[in-house]
C-alpha cells in the first residue's frame, strides 16, 4: 500500500513538473520597459505618452529655460528683424491686406496659387537646423499636448514660462514666454509657438499656440512674416525631402 501511494506521489510530481516546464515554454516574455527620455541626434526627446515624442528645449536653445531662436514661418533662418519685406515667400505687397506670396498659397488674387498647406521638409525649420528627425508639430499635435497636460505656470527671476506635465505618465516639458519678432521685438510676455500648418482660407496666416500668463489658445491665426518659436517633434516615419508643389 505504501509503495503504490509513493508510486502515485512520484507520479504526480513529476507530471507537476513537466506541466511548470511547459508553461515556462510558451508563456511570453515580459515586455521590455521603454524608455520615456531619449536623445536623437544630439537633441533630448521626452514621452508624454502622446502621438509624438517632444523636444525638451526650442531651437536655438541649450536648456529648456532659454528661449532660442525666431523663425517666420516657412523661413529656416533665424532673423533679428521679421518684416514682410524680407519674408521668404512674399512675392509683392507691404502688409497683411496687400501681401502676395511665392509659395504656400490657396486664395485667388494673393498670388501663385500651389494649395500647399503643410510645410515641405524643405522649408521645415526643425528638419533643416536639427535633423531629419526631427519636424515642426501639427496644429492637432499642439491641441493634443495642451489637453493632456496640466499647465502651471513658473516664474524663475526674469523668466517666465509654463511647465505642462503629462496626465498620463508624470513626463513634462516646459515652454518659455519667449516673445514674438516682427519690426520691433516684443517683451517676453507672451510665449507663441508655430506650427507646420497654413491658416485655411487665409494664406497671409499660419496656424500658431500663443499664450500668456492670463491663458492659453492653441490654434490662433498669425501673420506669417513674424518670428516666432519653433519646438520640434521627433519625426520616427521621416519622409524624403520634395519640392512643394509648383505654383501655377
Amino acid at each position: 500500500m505504501m509503495k503504490k501511494l509513493y508510486r502515485i506521489t512520484f507520479l504526480l510530481c513529476v507530471l507537476a513538473i513537466a506541466a511548470h516546464a511547459q508553461l515556462s515554454e510558451t508563456a511570453p516574455a515580459p515586455a521590455e520597459e521603454q524608455p520615456t527620455r531619449g536623445m536623437a541626434d544630439n537633441h533630448e526627446w521626452v514621452d508624454l505618452g502622446l502621438s509624438v515624442k517632444w523636444a525638451t528645449c526650442n531651437i536655438g536653445a541649450a536648456t529648456e529655460e532659454e528661449d532660442g531662436d525666431h523663425f517666420a514661418w516657412g523661413e529656416t533662418l533665424a532673423k533679428k528683424k521679421c518684416t514682410w519685406k524680407n519674408y521668404k515667400f512674399r512675392l509683392d505687397g507691404d502688409d497683411v491686406r496687400s501681401v502676395r506670396f511665392t509659395r504656400y498659397n490657396t486664395v485667388h488674387g494673393r498670388g501663385k496659387i500651389d494649395n500647399n498647406q503643410v510645410l515641405s521638409p524643405l522649408d521645415d525649420a526643425a528638419r533643416i537646423n536639427w535633423s531629419r528627425q526631427w519636424r515642426m508639430p501639427t496644429i492637432a499635435e499642439w491641441q493634443e499636448l495642451w489637453n493632456n497636460c496640466t499647465a502651471e505656470l513658473v516664474k524663475n527671476g526674469d523668466r517666465i514660462g509654463y511647465r505642462l506635465t503629462s496626465k498620463k505618465n508624470g513626463n513634462s516639458i516646459y515652454l518659455p514666454l519667449a516673445g514674438i519678432k516682427g519690426p520691433q521685438e516684443s517683451e517676453r510676455t507672451i510665449g507663441s509657438y508655430w506650427s507646420c500648418m497654413l491658416l485655411q482660407n487665409e494664406s497671409s496666416g499660419a496656424q500658431n499656440t500663443t499664450f500668456n500668463e492670463k491663458g492659453v489658445r492653441w490654434n490662433l491665426n498669425s501673420a506669417r512674416m513674424y518670428g516666432r518659436s519653433i519646438r520640434p517633434v521627433l519625426d520616427e516615419k521621416p519622409e524624403e525631402p520634395q519640392e512643394p508643389t509648383p505654383a501655377q
